[in-house]
């Protein structure tokens, strides 16, 4: 029996934050809700947080940090050619990434032929180095959890938010240490790339600084933005996303040179910058497509990784 038959989900553990979250959900007839849910600070007490907090069996679905990855579109020769596609991609990567003398794990899937009708077969390659997988492996198999799968954080992203529909897709997850965005055509990511420019901690930073206070103050600022402060923080945020946005739109027009038959439907906002009080807002005054928030931002990532199908 497969397990989405099952009553529970596995446990989809992500750590692309500078928190880790866990999510397992629970199957109501066709769709899913969150049974259990739990956000730590360190990857090493996530074995006894998940007991205190009933999740249920030790099934893992773990999203390594997307700036320990490395992405690639590979132009590979034609399927019906009788190549040998995942060997070539493999080394394809290898070269691309410099890594042909480290170890790695490597996903692969076809993207739909470009408009300009090239002959060969693109995919998306994404690559995890066994150095940083292995630590976190023997981690949590000490502790009786049995990491199931190592899924790619755009993909999470794509099943948690984006519909399977003929209109192009665009999330952008507020990280940290960076922001992730991911086109998405049908659940296939057709685009994926980290934008440092999207780090969460600058803007964080910027108010402990400004405000003189801690981690946890400034936090509570820039989610709340008390009247006093909503003037320099409506500039910061400004800003920010001036910086991000000219990002966002090189992206946008790659993948409209690439595919212009795709119009894009929205943008879907997601990770702990997404809660942040007028980001949404000064968002959408720089997108002619909406701008939407995710219901579970910070969970969405986690929220996809327990929806994963094998």
């Amino acid at each position: 029996m497969r397990w989405i038959k099952a009553k529970h989900s596995p446990i989809g553990v992500d750590l692309s934050g500078r928190s880790v979250s866990a999510v397992q959900l629970t199957r109501e007839g066709a769709s899913w809700r969150v049974r259990a849910s739990i956000t730590v600070r360190d990857i090493a007490v996530l074995p006894e947080a998940l007991e205190r907090h009933n999740f249920r069996g030790n099934q893992i679905i773990l999203s390594p940090q997307p700036e320990q990855l490395h992405a690639e579109v590979l132009d590979l020769p034609p399927r019906a050619s009788g190549a040998p596609l995942q060997q070539i991609a493999h080394a394809e990567m290898a070269r691309a990434a410099k890594m042909e003398h480290d170890p790695f794990e490597m996903a692969c899937w076809d993207l739909p032929a470009p408009s300009r009708g090239a002959a060969g077969t693109a995919v998306m390659a994404v690559a995890f180095r066994h150095q940083h997988a292995e630590p976190l492996l023997d981690l949590l198999q000490q502790h009786g959890l049995e990491v199931r799968a190592i899924d790619v954080p755009a993909c999470a992203l794509a099943r948690a938010l984006a519909p399977s529909t003929e209109k192009l897709t665009a999330i952008l997850n507020l990280a940290w240490d960076a922001a992730l965005l991911v086109l998405v055509h049908r659940g296939v990511v057709l685009y994926q790339r980290l934008l440092p420019e999207g780090a969460v901690a600058a803007l964080h930073a910027a108010v402990a600084t400004h405000f003189a206070v801690d981690a946890d103050v400034a936090e509570h600022i820039l989610v709340t933005k008390p009247d006093q402060a909503s003037d320099w923080l409506r500039q910061l945020i400004h800003h920010y996303v001036e910086a991000l946005s000219t990002e966002l739109h090189a992206s946008l027009s790659y993948s409209a040179r690439r595919y212009p038959q795709l119009a894009l439907d929205r943008l879907v906002l997601a990770g702990e910058g997404a809660a942040i009080a007028g980001l949404h807002e000064i968002l959408a005054e720089h997108f002619e497509a909406p701008v939407a928030l995710s219901e579970n931002p910070k969970l969405a990532t986690a929220i996809g990784l327990a929806q994963y199908e094998e």
